[in-house]
């Protein structure tokens, strides 16, 4: 029996051999057997360079086009033509396969992280304005495997206005005594001048760095990397706020110059509150924010939370806690789950709930790229993807204006 089944084996093998390799072939050539050297060494060093972590697509795309070049000749050397074409083409549909599952995953990667750098993967809130619990609410599930940070924030509208400081004498450039520099209308389509150091409408975020520095993307979003720099006021030195870098542009101010905080007063629905004057405060700017968000970079001011607690409330509360989860596929459980421990008059909202407009803007664009004759070019579909998304330049036109 076992004689019969290695003879069974030895002529499968034969007939293996005589269909797949090619006959009579001769030894490589000295051309061949360099590219082929080359080849390899090249796959190699890519491949070992991405596993690294070098952060560019040059070592990946020399290691994929190296391996097919060594795959081709091998098989062109050692295979029945149609047999090499086959297995050629099969690893060239793999490579593409892989590839374009990598740029997906990457997009989506990318478009998460940025739409989650203002709120988190989860956000909770408390209906009313008596958010006080926050401290119970990260001691509690802060520790929690599934949490990477949890950080308590201080939202509200706000106006920012650009100061002056030496008001004696004009900027450079062109700024009168008030510190406002005329806008040129040569290149505006609008009818109306523009002051860009007029006071300007922004979002105003309080943050505690030491908890908010384990939230991804929320440090790196500061040109200098160190969210420490946005400090409480003290004794020595007034509060400190980060600009967005176009707000800041909008503003005419830069790191080093002051701006005013002025929030309007609360309504609480009686005739005194009507009388009550705004409140105020004077901020350093200490650095900028670069996103990657157009909206956000044109919007967005972070300051520290007592800091903003003190201008907002004028009591120690905040508008809520923002999670960041290590899977954020699991924002939807998590978040129910966390609503339920916590009771009635919360609420959770998650990463995916909030860009549920943008993800509708990006379907919308895809289809007109589809069906539209003016976008049948790649270069405009490009276009059309990059308008759908929250960083395009439209956005940022749209927040200049």
């Amino acid at each position: 029996m076992a004689a019969r089944s290695s003879r069974r084996w030895a002529l499968i093998a034969l007939v293996a051999r005589r269909m797949l390799l090619r006959e009579g072939r001769r030894g490589p050539g000295k051309t061949s057997r360099t590219v082929l050297r080359v080849a390899v060494v090249l796959a190699l060093a890519g491949a070992a360079a991405t596993l690294l972590g070098v952060r560019a697509v040059t070592p990946p795309l020399v290691a994929g086009m190296a391996s097919l070049v060594a795959v081709g000749l091998l098989c062109a050397r050692h295979l029945m033509p149609a047999v090499a074409v086959a297995v050629f083409g099969t690893g060239l549909g793999c490579a593409a396969l892989i590839t374009v599952l990598g740029v997906t995953s990457g997009f989506e990667r990318e478009l998460v992280g940025r739409l989650s750098k203002i709120g988190g993967h989860v956000t909770l809130t408390e209906y009313g304005l008596d958010f006080d619990e926050y401290p119970q609410v990260v001691a509690r599930w802060g520790p929690d495997p599934r949490v990477l940070a949890a950080s308590p924030f201080a939202f509200s509208t706000a106006a920012v206005v650009p100061l002056k400081q030496d008001g004696a004498k004009d900027r450079a450039d062109g700024a009168g005594p008030e510190g406002h520099v005329p806008e040129d209308m040569s290149q505006e389509t609008h009818t109306r001048p523009i002051d860009r150091n007029a006071p300007v409408i922004a979002l105003v975020k309080g943050v505690d760095p030491a908890l908010a520095a384990g939230l991804p993307g929320t440090a790196a979003m500061l040109r200098a990397g160190d969210l420490t720099k946005v400090r409480p006021g003290d004794v020595r030195h007034g509060p400190a706020i980060a600009l967005g870098s176009r707000l800041a542009e909008r503003l005419g101010v830069a790191v080093g110059d002051s701006v005013r905080l002025v929030v309007p007063a609360e309504l609480d629905g009686t005739a005194a509150a009507m009388m009550r004057p705004p409140r105020h405060g004077e901020y350093e700017v200490v650095d900028l924010l670069d996103t990657g968000v157009g909206d956000y970079d044109a919007s967005l001011a972070l300051v520290h939370l007592s800091a903003a607690q003190a201008l907002f409330f004028a009591e120690r509360r905040v508008s809520g806690v923002e999670f960041a989860l290590r899977e954020p596929d699991s924002a939807s459980a998590f978040a129910q789950e966390v609503v339920a421990a916590m009771g009635e008059g919360f609420r959770a909202t998650t990463w995916s709930s909030r860009a549920r407009t943008c993800w509708r803007g990006c379907g919308r664009s895809a289809r007109r790229c589809r069906w539209s004759s003016a976008c049948s070019r790649w270069w405009r579909r490009r276009r059309c993807w990059r308008a759908c998304c929250c960083w395009s330049g439209a956005s940022a036109r749209r927040s200049r204006r």
